[in-house]
């Protein structure tokens, strides 16, 4: 049996899905979504983006949607552990050491780390700055890019 495809979103992504922006109607991120849905691939996250979706901008309709799914069986949590932390830390200071320098903000470190760590398929990302890192020795040649689905769907942003 073949191995099911893992992502990382970061917050952009969760914030178009939330919010219904047209980004989340794009073919590439409904295949995702499907796939989160029927469980056909595994979906991981830092904690931190607990920290990102906020009450203050968000109505209650919005939070249980975002907190119900982060509950389902193959969408991982993950804590901020000091080896997260060390690599955050290294993928910033890479960036730093680039020419020109790139600035990566500790948050998006955070979110790239994790997804290192756990060895997802695709980090998937809106961000244009997060974009520009697809591949890159800074993110140890991670994809980054706009959600698609790893089985070729392509995305359609």
């Amino acid at each position: 049996m073949a191995r099911k495809p893992s992502y990382c979103w970061d917050t952009t992504v969760f914030l178009a899905f939330l919010k219904g922006e047209e980004s989340s109607k794009q073919p590439g991120m409904l295949s995702v979504i499907d796939q989160i849905e029927s469980a056909k691939c595994s979906l991981v996250v830092p904690v931190l983006l607990y920290t990102e979706i906020l009450v203050a901008n968000n109505d209650a309709k919005v939070m249980a949607v975002f907190r119900n799914f982060l509950k389902r069986s193959n969408v991982t949590t993950a804590n901020i552990t000091l080896k997260m932390a060390e690599k955050a830390e290294a993928i910033r200071t890479r960036g730093l050491n680039e020419k020109p320098k790139r600035k990566i903000r500790t948050p998006d470190a955070i979110f790239l780390a994790c997804g290192i760590l756990y060895g997802v398929d695709l980090m998937h990302s809106l961000d244009g700055h997060m974009l520009k890192l697809d591949r890159s020795p800074t993110v140890e040649g991670m994809q980054v890019c706009k959600p698609k689905a790893s089985d070729g769907a392509q995305s359609m942003f």
